[in-house]
């Protein structure tokens, strides 16, 4: 009896932490939302940023000829920690997640905004099956969006990948989406670029995919793609991921 007291007044802890995580990261994101790329100052990120202990990083390759960048991480340092050195915790309730952001400068104003999310999971958390994945392997789900300076090309666009996890101890894999959208975006594409949900960062069962991350940009995925032929390695799944989501494609509403 001792001992399932200990474990829920662990669980309603790590909740807890998590809820104050998350509220600053959804913080984070209605700020970032307001500025814009080609007009926002520096001064204006730095009055947004000073909460968060912004570091200097390397500029972005989205912002050419920069001159400074800021990058920001609002977590859980400890959960992170141990959910990723001891991954059997994974399946106790830990649920290790992140966000990011960086902004690049050039000439005093904004040229290049990113927002990510990360969180942690086993292979056997994820809903669907990966490919010759090894039972037990970690997976690291990423979504990102860049707001970058138009540049004569596509205004939106949105890319998934798989690639090999790096920084863990365990093997496993990285199932990204990356978004880049400009200026010259509707405000729909805009809006739907910048429409993270991080709801599933204090859910009971944690995120167990990239579309509930970022809901309305898998969603314009799946309709970018319908028309065209899916690559079989092609982990996102397309339709059978937004699926588990709560979003359904555009065609089907």
């Amino acid at each position: 009896m001792a001992l399932v007291a200990l474990l829920t007044l662990s669980q309603l802890t790590l909740l807890a932490a998590n809820f104050h995580t998350r509220r600053r990261a959804e913080r984070l994101l209605s700020s970032l939302r307001t500025l814009k790329v080609g007009s926002s100052t520096i001064n204006d990120v730095q009055t947004i940023l000073a909460g968060y202990n912004p570091e200097k990083i390397p500029i972005d390759s989205g912002c050419p000829s920069g001159e400074v960048a800021y990058g920001v991480r609002v977590s859980n340092d400890f959960i992170s920690k141990i959910g990723g050195n001891h991954p059997i915790l994974l399946r106790a309730g830990i649920r290790p997640w992140g966000v990011s952001a960086a902004l690049s400068f050039k000439d005093g104003r904004l040229c290049d905004l990113h927002y990510s999310t990360s969180a942690l999971l086993l292979e056997d958390q994820y809903p669907l099956k990966i490919p010759n994945m090894p039972s037990g392997q970690l997976i690291e789900l990423d979504t990102e969006t860049a707001v970058q300076a138009a540049n004569g090309g596509a205004t939106y666009e949105i890319r998934p990948y798989r690639a090999l996890l790096r920084g863990f101890r365990e093997s496993g894999s990285h199932l990204g989406l990356n978004v880049v959208v400009t200026p010259d975006a509707t405000p729909s594409e805009m809006d739907h670029a910048l429409a993270f949900d991080l709801s599933c960062f204090t859910s009971f069962r944690g995120c167990r995919a990239r579309c509930q991350m970022l809901p309305l940009a898998t969603r314009d995925a799946v309709e970018k793609n319908r028309n065209q032929p899916i690559p079989s390695s092609e982990i996102l799944e397309k339709e059978s991921e937004l699926s588990i989501c709560s979003v359904a494609p555009l065609g089907n509403r």
